[in-house]
């Protein structure tokens, strides 16, 4: 018999998980000054994921008084606002995560991707960010009241069809010295990675030409023959229906394949810059954070500019059976790739074509 730790494995989707954890760590860093593990359990285990059927959880901490010698005393007020999916994180919240606590357990990697973002974070662009926010205002010569406002939404960018990438974001207003006027001082939005290099899942059917067009390639569903379009868009439910549009899908992915490989390559260089922007930052321009058991990776906005400014960086189109690379000349670096897994296993259709990055693609290391 499964233990109940092991069903709630299963269950969860640790990604989702982490981006209330990393809000959670935000929220309170901004009152305390401090990452803490305790504070971070703590208000998990105040989360009962049914909540989140209602819409969002919020809490609404205490105000924080900072004042540096000489400055002016300011105030800080920090709210913490989380949406996610219940089916994805049951369990890993509320009193479920309580008697994991209790027990010195937690579920699947939680525990040391928790470790990890408070061991590394400090180290992060993104920690520059957020302490710079807070810091100017610090330091100015007026009296002010700030609003600090932490949010992990992990259906907004789901219903923006991508088109959002930010899963957590902070959002900063104030009333400046003697001002009564709020202001509206920004904010920074970070898309989380749980140890993963996908940026996106793309509809393998329909996404093709819209990938192709970014190419300027001419490629679009009057490329493939009426017998694969049908079987390409149709449902499949018998054995033999999957594995006939298993192979269906293979062949329209050599068809974009040998279009790409004839396209005029003058503009590939700025066209996979682009996409790669595209596929990372959103609308929203989110800086990905990617947490695993032993590091943070990121991928900021500021590092594929230097990337992009440096000419000596040139790229080829590469071609592998499941696979459109993107790669770099000299090195042959993955850059980014398009990677597609059509299949049927034990009367499973999988069908998924997902754009990864290479490790070219991420901010240089910085020591802890």
């Amino acid at each position: 018999m499964q233990s109940f730790k092991h069903f709630l494995v299963e269950k969860i989707n640790e990604g989702d998980v982490m981006e209330g954890i990393f809000a959670i760590a935000v929220a309170t860093y901004l009152r305390d000054g401090e990452y803490n593990e305790r504070e971070i359990r703590k208000y998990r285990s105040l989360i009962e994921p049914d909540l989140f059927n209602d819409g969002v959880v919020s809490f609404v901490f205490d105000p924080v008084y900072d004042e540096i010698p000489g400055k002016p005393r300011d105030v800080f007020n920090v709210k913490l606002d989380i949406r996610l999916k219940p089916s994805s994180v049951t369990g890993a919240f509320g009193k479920d995560a309580q008697a994991l606590f209790t027990n010195l357990s937690d579920i699947g990697n939680l525990d040391r991707k928790t470790k990890s973002l408070i061991k590394f974070i400090k180290n992060t662009s993104a920690q520059k960010k957020i302490d710079k926010f807070v810091n100017d205002l610090l330091k100015n010569n007026t009296e002010d009241e700030v609003d600090l406002f932490v949010l992990a939404d992990g259906i907004a960018g789901e219903s923006s069809g991508g088109i959002i990438k930010g899963d957590v974001a902070l959002k900063i207003t104030a009333t400046i010295g003697k001002k009564k006027k709020r202001l509206n001082l920004g904010e920074i939005n970070f898309s989380l990675k749980s140890g993963s290099t996908t940026l996106a899942n793309l509809a393998p059917y329909n996404s093709m030409d819209t990938f192709a067009s970014y190419f300027g390639v001419p490629f679009s569903s009057k490329d493939v023959p009426d017998d694969l379009k049908r079987i390409a868009t149709s449902t499949a439910k018998s054995p033999a229906h999957k594995v006939e549009k298993v192979e269906a899908m293979k062949q329209v992915f050599a068809i974009l394949k040998n279009k790409m490989a004839s396209s005029n390559k003058k503009q590939l260089r700025s066209r996979c810059f682009n996409l790669l922007k595209i596929a990372a930052f959103g609308s929203d321009a989110a800086d990905i954070i990617n947490l695993s058991s032993s590091k943070i990776d990121e991928i900021t906005v500021e590092n594929v500019k230097k990337l992009e400014s440096n000419k000596d960086i040139q790229l080829e189109l590469n071609y592998t059976d499941n696979t459109i690379e993107v790669r770099d000349i000299e090195t042959k670096q993955r850059f980014w790739h398009i990677r597609t897994k059509f299949r049927h296993k034990k009367g499973k259709l999988e069908l998924k074509m997902m754009f990864e990055v290479g490790h070219m693609v991420y901010d240089p290391p910085t020591e802890v």
